[in-house]
């Protein structure tokens, strides 16, 4: 009986060992005393990283095309000074004209990629009076002091039909901005890219020679 007591308290001895050899060291008797390890602050730490990393600064290239001198200037060729007279929107829709006629002629040195033939178009930036043109169609029909030789229904047909290929020649310049990258084909041995700006070249000048009969309808005004 007595050796088996003895075997039970060795065991319990041994298990006692065990258990304090496992335990973690901030629960380990001597664990108060011994001196706490030096531990550094996160935010410190993190501090100092941010300012032992180098300094890059990216080099910034001016937009001249959204400057304030460039933006004023494009905005005197299609400001409306009374929204009420038809008169005032005759410089804002011949600046239009001018527009296109100058994005047609010059395609080939415009047109280097969808973006550009949108800037011409109004749809990027502020620059180009077509920017304005919805509003100016509209603002000469609701204009209190049309004469009547002036054909309104004539003009809000032309309007449309000129808003529509417009919109064409928008869908297409923006297509071309993401034709290579996606599952579109080109033909005749273009790129996808210079399919679509071809597509655009063909609506811009529709809508090139709806807008001069459209510019037509408005002699009564001038």
């Amino acid at each position: 009986m007595r050796g088996l007591h003895t075997t039970l308290l060795a065991a319990a001895a041994a298990a006692v060992r065990q258990a304090a050899a496992m335990r973690p060291a901030a629960m380990h008797p001597t664990a108060a005393m011994r001196p706490p390890a030096p531990m550094q602050p996160i935010a410190l730490a993190t501090r100092r990283c941010i300012l032992a990393a180098p300094l890059v600064t990216l080099p910034r290239r001016a937009n001249a095309l959204y400057d304030t001198k460039t933006v004023d200037a494009a905005k005197a060729t299609y400001d409306v000074a009374d929204a009420t007279k038809c008169k005032a929107y005759l410089p804002l829709l011949d600046a239009s004209g001018k527009t296109l006629d100058e994005l047609a002629a010059n395609w080939d040195r415009i047109a280097t990629d969808g973006d550009s033939v949108r800037r011409y178009l109004g749809t990027v930036g502020v620059t180009s009076p077509l920017f304005k043109i919805r509003g100016g169609l509209r603002g000469v029909l609701k204009a209190n002091d049309l004469p009547d030789a002036f054909d309104a229904v004539a003009f809000a047909e032309a309007s449309e039909q000129f808003l529509a290929e417009l919109q064409d020649a928008e869908g297409d310049a923006y297509g071309a901005q993401f034709a290579d990258y996606s599952t579109s084909v080109g033909s005749g041995g273009q790129s996808p890219s210079a399919t679509m700006l071809g597509k655009a070249r063909k609506d811009v000048e529709r809508a090139q020679r709806s807008y001069a009969e459209l510019l037509k309808l408005l002699a009564p005004l001038r």
